[in-house]
């Protein structure tokens, strides 16, 4: 897992708005007679705006590292005390 960079930034509503409206507008995009495949990448992108628009409400915003945006949000979010790792994180012990 690679280091999560989250910066303090200005909390800006009207940007927050902003991605928000991109993530409605993906998702909308989305339920429109498309494939599969761009369903996929139209989901993922609303739920990348969504998180954006959560960050910057709450004046932080995640470093640039590209594709890294899920993972970069788990150590941030995820208690410090916690012994226990995030779902995602689990590994499934096989015999």
């Amino acid at each position: 897992m690679t280091e999560a960079r989250v910066e303090e930034v200005h909390a800006n509503r009207t940007d927050a708005r902003t991605y928000l409206e991109q993530a409605k507008t993906f998702q909308a995009d989305a339920d429109a007679d498309v494939s599969s495949e761009s369903r996929s990448v139209l989901l993922h992108n609303a739920v990348v705006s969504a998180a954006d628009a959560i960050l910057q409400a709450a004046g932080l915003r995640t470093s640039a590292k590209r594709g890294k945006k899920a993972r970069q949000l788990t150590p941030r979010l995820w208690p410090q005390s916690s012994t226990t790792p995030p779902p995602a994180e689990q590994s499934s012990s096989r015999p």
